[in-house]
């Protein structure tokens, strides 16, 4: 482990950090995480789109404001 390189120490106690099964559960949990709050994100926008679309006639809006307010509602339905 200990070549005499800066630069592979770093690496090498990078590496470290990330390995076994707390590695493993943190990544996992990570990649869990975020997939939840996209899909909450990308089916908020979905939503808003077709909504804005219903009410709103001849006027295309491109605005991610359902999909910022659909992750605020997702969050506040959690503290409550």
């Amino acid at each position: 482990m200990a070549t005499g390189n800066g630069l592979q120490e770093t690496w090498d106690l990078e590496t470290l950090k990330f390995g076994g099964i707390a590695g493993l559960y943190h990544g996992f949990n990570i990649i869990v995480y975020t997939g939840r709050i996209g899909l909450v994100y990308i089916l908020s926008a979905f939503v808003g789109s077709l909504t804005a679309a219903l009410f709103i006639k001849n006027n295309p809006a491109v605005t991610s404001s359902g999909a910022l307010f659909g992750l605020l509602g997702a969050m506040l339905s959690v503290l409550i």
